[in-house]
């Protein structure tokens, strides 16, 4: 039965689930490198260090140059040949011609992380002086405007307000021609998404099936991949098909795991999908019990994300006493058959992956659906916006 092999799909789903960190350490942010280059960058005379712009109580260290924002300068003292005294040097930052920016400003790591949390105000506060700055060099290759301008979209996504999307959106197509070209495909496939996520909201699930589906047979991101079978299975959850939904959302974690950060609203996604497929004719696989699974892992797992606390919302109190007890009841089962004993580690308690009173006689090895290509490896570092499954059902 077609049900009940994509409900032994589900329960790989959770053991492959991994999250991107959201933010780097202090020791690396400590030892980050921020150059301008304004020429031969085999010249050191060229090469200038920037002290912190996004940092207000930054002091520039001996050597370091300072970034004038708001004037589209770069000041630095320059000590010349034989002589003790260090003479001041403005330059323009239309004169850049390379940056070197080693890892993204801790500002930007906190915005990304408050996007995550579901806080997209304060992300958007926290992004916009990285915007702003980097305005004028698109064309530089090392800027991280794109970066900047992709944080921002994803915190507009969060608010759902669709009048400030388009208006970035347009903002961001009328300026693919500033940006250096190696980053228009990005920024495009960027803008696509925000597009079809905007279709979501707004009702239009065929119309975002199909953009969806097609967009997926071009891509050959993972991290496009994912953000694009998210927005499917919103589309199908709109659409009343929940088997379809529920297929769509575990592919995220079943074969873009690396992508973690689509992962907590997959997990959503698939127990909002569960629960609508709990029907009468499927009481026996107990799909009510694997979507209280799912939501509690989700906590469990992730109890940072916005999608917990969807979760925590959808999930009551007495459930996950219930789900609390099973585990307990499982533990002491198994200690006292031995398995816990002698100085081993006690098992687990259970989980979406493991409850066997969830799916009974579980493959060993998670199957491929028709049609479903070999899994590509997952670049690091790639990026693409949360997207949240539909608060509620509905029909195009």
């Amino acid at each position: 039965m077609k049900t009940t092999f994509m409900c032994r799909l589900a329960i790989f789903s959770i053991a492959t689930a991994a999250i991107v960190a959201s933010a780097i350490t202090a020791q690396a942010q400590a030892n980050q490198q921020r150059v301008f280059i304004f020429g031969d960058p085999n010249n050191p005379a060229n090469l200038w260090e920037l002290s912190d712009p996004f940092d207000a109580k930054a002091k520039a260290k001996p050597g370091q140059a300072v970034a004038d924002v708001r004037g589209r300068v770069v000041r630095r003292y320059v000590t010349g040949p034989g002589s003790s005294k260090a003479a001041l040097v403005v330059k323009r930052f239309s004169e850049v011609r390379q940056i070197v920016w080693s890892a993204r400003p801790q500002v930007m790591e906190e915005a990304i992380f408050a996007v995550q949390r579901g806080e997209a105000n304060k992300a958007q506060t926290l992004i916009e002086p990285v915007i702003f700055f980097f305005s004028t060099l698109k064309k530089v290759p090392g800027n991280l405007w794109l970066d900047a301008a992709s944080v921002k979209l994803d915190a507009l996504v969060l608010l759902k307000n669709d009048a400030l999307i388009t208006e970035f959106i347009n903002e961001l197509e009328n300026g693919i021609r500033d940006v250096d070209a190696g980053s228009v495909k990005t920024l495009q496939n960027r803008i696509r998404l925000a597009k079809l996520e905007q279709a979501t909201r707004r009702g239009n699930y065929a119309v975002a099936l199909r953009d969806a589906d097609a967009f997926i047979k071009e891509s050959i991101e993972p991290g496009v991949l994912a953000n694009l079978q998210l927005i499917k299975g919103d589309a199908l959850y709109g659409l009343r098909r929940y088997e379809e939904a529920m297929t769509a959302y575990l592919r995220i974690s079943v074969f873009y795991g690396g992508q973690g950060k689509f992962v907590p609203a997959s997990m959503l996604g698939a127990a909002k999908a569960f629960r609508g497929m709990n029907i009468p004719a499927n009481k026996h696989l107990q799909l009510d019990s694997v979507a209280n699974r799912y939501l509690n892992d989700l906590i469990a797992q992730y109890p940072l994300t916005a999608e917990a606390e969807i979760a925590k919302g959808i999930l009551t109190k007495d459930d996950r006493a219930a789900l609390a007890q099973k585990d307990a009841a499982a533990l002491e089962a198994a200690q006292k058959a031995g398995t816990g004993e002698d100085g081993g580690a006690p098992p687990p308690p259970a989980t979406a992956a493991t409850d066997p009173t969830a799916i009974d006689d579980a493959p060993t090895a998670p199957p491929t659906a028709p049609g479903d290509e070999t899994p590509k490896a997952d670049p690091p570092g790639a990026d693409a916006p949360l997207a949240s499954p539909p608060a509620a059902e509905g029909t195009e």
